[in-house]
């Protein structure tokens, strides 16, 4: 037999940290932002974690995160620069965490990409990037490996393409979830 309900979640905690900003720490923000608009010379990043305790345990078949996508510096569903999901490796803390303060370690291997970016201009619509997360949430469900979120940031930081800014927990709606 087999039981598959659909569950969705909301993150318990997202920020960002800015390369420009380094001290600052932006939770509660209702954005989020991820790569650069210089060349570099500006970086952000975005950290995300969820209550994965409602599946410790389970058999995880699928699991997705959507992000609400509201600007970037392009309109791409194939080219721009790829948004990377990596897996968090260490503890951190969102109401203090900042670019300075040493940012949490993070796999090196992404768990999820997409080259997917929308510019919120009438001919470009903000809309929704979902990345599987499947193999994430599969190892916080089994124990296997420590549940301290993901990260999420242009796979190059150098490359404005890669510049994305996207809806927060604590934004009124188009809220990050994982279902």
């Amino acid at each position: 037999m087999t039981i598959d309900p659909t569950l969705s979640w909301l993150p318990a905690s997202d920020t960002y940290i800015q390369q420009s900003n380094p001290s600052t720490n932006f939770n509660g923000s209702t954005g989020l932002l991820t790569g650069t608009t210089n060349g570099g010379g500006d970086r952000a990043r975005s950290l995300l974690t969820f209550d994965a305790s409602a599946v410790a345990g389970t058999h995880i078949m699928s699991a997705t995160l959507h992000v609400f996508n509201l600007q970037s510096s392009v309109c791409s569903s194939t080219n721009a620069n790829t948004l990377s999901v990596h897996q968090i490796t260490s503890a951190w803390n969102p109401a203090t965490v900042t670019w300075s303060s040493g940012a949490p370690s993070w796999s090196n291997t992404a768990a999820a990409t997409s080259a997917r970016a929308y510019q919120g201009t009438t001919a470009c619509p903000g809309a929704y990037i979902d990345l599987n997360l499947t193999g994430v949430v599969a190892s916080w469900a089994s124990g296997a490996a420590g549940n301290w979120g993901v990260l999420l940031r242009a796979q190059s930081e150098v490359d404005n393409a890669g510049f994305r800014k996207l809806y927060s927990k604590d934004h009124a709606g188009a809220r990050p979830a994982w279902t």
